[in-house]
C-alpha cells in the first residue's frame, strides 16, 4: 500500500535547516519586491550596468538585491531539496517501487496543491485568459506565475532524484560524485541539447551528494 508521511520517511527537525531555508525565503522576497519598485525613475535596478547606478539612492538599491540575491536564495533552495529528499530516500527501508511510488506522490501532493490554488486565485484577480492559466497548470509555462519557473525545476528532478539514488545503492559514493560531475557539466551543452529545467540540477546533486 501507498504509504505517505509514514515514520520510516519522515525526517527529524534540523533548526539549522530551518533557519537557512528562512533567510532564503526572506531573500526571495526582499529581491522580488526590490525588483519591481523604480528607483530615481529607473525600473528593474537588477539589470541595470555598473554604468548606470548612477545615484546614491540607485546604487542602494542594487547593493540591496546583490545582498539580498534571489539567484542565489533559489539556488539554495535547491541544493536544500536534494540533501533533505536525499535523507529522506536513505531512511526508506521499501523496496524500490513502493518507494518510489511514496516519494512521487509525497513530493507532488507537496508543491502541486499549493501552486494550483496559487494560479486560480492570481488568474481570477488578474482577469487572465484560460489559455496562460492552463499552459502554468501544465507546467508549460510559467505565464501566471513567473516565479513558479521553480517549482517546475523542483518537479523535473522528481526522476533525477530516484535514478541518482538508485545509482548510489547500486554504486555507492563513487556513483554519487561521477553522477555530480556529469550534472556540472550540463549547463554548458548546447541550449538545443539540454532543457531549461535540467540545467539547474546539479544543485540538487550537490545537495544530495552532502547528504
Amino acid at each position: 500500500p501507498l504509504v505517505l508521511g509514514d515514520t520510516a520517511t519522515r525526517r527529524p527537525f534540523l533548526a539549522e535547516l530551518e533557519s537557512v531555508r528562512g533567510i532564503a525565503a526572506v531573500s526571495v522576497a526582499i529581491f522580488h519586491s526590490a525588483h519591481i519598485v523604480p528607483v530615481d525613475g529607473k525600473p528593474l535596478i537588477f539589470l541595470k550596468k555598473f554604468s548606470e547606478l548612477d545615484t546614491v539612492s540607485v546604487a542602494a538599491m542594487r547593493l540591496l538585491m546583490t545582498v539580498f540575491s534571489g539567484a542565489g536564495a533559489v539556488s539554495m533552495f535547491f541544493v536544500l531539496s536534494g540533501f533533505v529528499l536525499m535523507q529522506s530516500l536513505m531512511r526508506d527501508p521499501r523496496a524500490p517501487v513502493p518507494l518510489a511510488r511514496s516519494f512521487i506522490a509525497r513530493r507532488i501532493l507537496r508543491i502541486y496543491p499549493a501552486l494550483f490554488v496559487n494560479l486560480i486565485v492570481m488568474a481570477a484577480v488578474l482577469s487572465l485568459p484560460a489559455k496562460p492559466l492552463l499552459q502554468n497548470l501544465a507546467l508549460i509555462s510559467p505565464s501566471v506565475n513567473g516565479a513558479s519557473w521553480s517549482l517546475f525545476v523542483e518537479i523535473f528532478a522528481i526522476p533525477l532524484m530516484l535514478c541518482t539514488f538508485a545509482a548510489v545503492r547500486f554504486g555507492g559514493s563513487a556513483a554519487m560524485l561521477a553522477i555530480v560531475a556529469l550534472s556540472i557539466t550540463i549547463p554548458y551543452q548546447p541550449k538545443f541539447y539540454v532543457a531549461d529545467t535540467i540545467i539547474f540540477w546539479f544543485m540538487f546533486a550537490c545537495g544530495m551528494a552532502a547528504a
